[in-house]
């Protein structure tokens, strides 16, 4: 009776061990997917601006414009800040 306990408690340890790293796959997946797109946001943004412009569509161009400043100004702060410490 024991061991059938025993056992029953470490098979559920193990589940649960097994959900938690499932769960840090998760988060690690999510952090590489906002990493990836917080840092080629901006380049997308002023390349869709370009073609926009070479196009002649100004709003578009101004948006992307936009886009690009408002999403590179925290990447530039940033940097900025790592170069005084």
């Amino acid at each position: 009776m024991a061991e059938k306990a025993l056992d029953s408690q470490i098979e559920g340890e193990k589940a649960a061990r097994e959900i938690e790293a499932a769960d840090h796959r998760a988060e690690n997946m999510s952090m590489m997917v906002a990493s990836f797109a917080f840092s080629f946001l901006p380049w997308v943004a002023f390349i869709s601006a370009t073609v926009c412009a070479a196009a002649g569509n100004n709003t578009a161009a101004a948006f992307g414009g936009i886009i690009g400043v408002v999403s590179a100004g925290p990447q530039i702060i940033d940097a900025v800040k790592r170069k005084r410490k």
